[in-house]
């Protein structure tokens, strides 16, 4: 049919005819004046909610704030050319979500009569709103994938158990650890490809071609599934140390993949698992404590019981170790805070103060365990009573001696006030300097250490030129 002909159709229809025709082919329809004034409307199959309440209402009213400017925008259209773009506008609905609806206008008549044809877009927009989702939920599944991908890459790699990944069809490596690399005298990347097991795995009992033939058609049932998991003895190139090789199947990616595990000889393992490594902590004769990261007391060995002159562990448990410290607060303030920023800390030097008075001089060296399941601290103190007479911090001291001694070669030529003063100020200049090295140059804490007041550290600094030396 030819468009003069559909034009003669819609001519010869009655108003109410035309009125039925609209209602079938759009959601909603709005008769407007020259100046966007909604004089009629026109309910289709969905139209917005209160429709039937809009007229005699500027057309603006009835959307939301973002959409008036693509309404004028519409009227300007249709007022240019007789005929407007499909623009979609939002109209707001009480106690519910905004109705997304499209709108094309177009003259009829005239007197400057307008009609705003709409199309009911929630249907779209709920089908945008669920791809928007999707989206999202397939990205939240990939970095989720993906970090489970570093997790693995990373207990892989650190595991100190040398690990193989076998490909089921070929037999040929597929991934190696880094301690797969190092057993055999190679990067763990160059591993990956060859056909497993290297040259240099030599397979038990008489590293012959039938041990290795027998060993290969193992893995190859493996593969099939016909067994489940398999051990042999190897050893490494000419080396004597036995390993047992261990391959069970996994499946990644609906793939078989053979696992392969290589374990230290046997006996080894059995004498080292035999061994009691808190027992001999416990007999150390240096003491050693293990505390939370807040410094609270969860292990001691006979050790530190002796230094702290307690009746015994329960006595220490659950208490902070900085109470026994020369310098309750401050000591333990400066560990912790080293321990959490660099991790370890040696040589740390303080006193621990025994319950009935006696102090014993010790140097503290420890290590955060800040990322296991349960964070602690390990805290070695090493008694060093017996050496002092050397020289507490003696290679620190050196350049104080040999300052002391360059005013020595100054008697007789200024008074003996002058010297004394001089020398006292060497020496406060030397501690000062020490308090902020040990304290990370942490005013506050260096204050403590030195029994000093805050306002009393900033004048000595100022007096020394350390202003620049410490951000505390």
């Amino acid at each position: 049919m030819t468009e003069i002909g559909v034009g003669r159709i819609l001519k010869g229809l009655e108003a109410e005819e035309l009125s039925e025709v609209l209602r079938a082919a759009v959601d909603q329809a709005l008769v407007l004046d020259d100046g966007g004034a909604i004089i009629e409307t026109l309910k289709g199959p969905s139209p917005v909610p209160g429709l039937e309440e809009w007229a005699g209402l500027d057309w603006r009213e009835t959307v939301t704030i973002e959409s008036k400017p693509k309404v004028e925008r519409l009227l300007e259209e249709m007022q240019a050319t007789g005929v407007s773009r499909f623009r979609q506008v939002n109209h707001p609905v009480t106690g519910g979500e905004d109705v997304p609806v499209g709108y094309t206008i177009v003259r009829i008549g005239s007197g400057g009569t307008m009609l705003a044809i709409g199309r009911n877009l929630e249907a779209l927009a709920s089908l945008q709103r669920q791809l928007v989702d999707a989206q999202q939920s397939m990205e939240s599944e990939y970095w989720h994938v993906r970090q489970a991908e570093a997790r693995y890459r990373l207990l892989f790699q650190q595991s100190a158990e040398p690990i193989f990944l076998v490909s089921g069809e070929g037999l040929r490596i597929s991934d190696a650890n880094n301690a797969a690399g190092d057993l055999l005298g190679s990067e763990a990347a160059r591993l990956v490809g060859r056909s497993f097991p290297p040259p240099s795995i030599r397979i038990g009992p008489e590293f012959d071609g039938a041990s290795r033939a027998a060993f290969l058609d193992t893995l190859g049932q493996l593969a099939i599934g016909a067994i489940d998991r398999a051990t042999v003895d190897v050893y490494i190139g000419e080396r004597e140390r036995r390993w047992i090789l261990t391959a069970s199947v996994v499946r990644f990616d609906g793939t078989r993949t053979i696992l392969v595990r290589m374990q230290g000889d046997a006996a080894g393992l059995s004498e080292r698992q035999g061994l009691d490594v808190l027992e001999l902590l416990d007999h150390s004769p240096d003491g050693f404590v293990v505390t939370d990261p807040e410094g609270l007391i969860r292990y001691a060995n006979t050790a530190f019981v002796n230094m702290s002159q307690v009746a015994g562990i329960k006595d220490l448990t659950g208490r902070s170790l900085g109470l026994w410290l020369a310098r309750p607060g401050a000591d333990l303030t400066v560990l912790l805070t080293n321990l959490r920023e660099r991790g370890q800390i040696r040589l740390f030097a303080t006193e621990v103060e025994g319950e009935h008075g006696v102090s014993t001089p010790v140097e503290i060296s420890a290590v955060a365990a800040l990322d296991a399941e349960e964070p602690v601290l390990g805290i070695t103190l090493r008694d060093v009573g017996r050496r002092l007479g050397r020289g507490r911090g003696e290679a620190g001291g050196a350049d104080l001696n040999a300052a002391v001694l360059q005013l020595t070669d100054q008697v007789g030529e200024v008074s003996l006030k002058q010297l004394v003063e001089d020398t006292v100020g060497l020496v406060e200049l030397h501690f000062i300097d020490a308090a902020l090295q040990l304290t990370g140059d942490n005013r506050t804490a260096a204050a403590e250490l030195l029994g000093l007041s805050r306002q009393s550290l900033y004048t000595k600094l100022k007096r020394y030129n350390l202003d620049s030396h410490s951000n505390g």
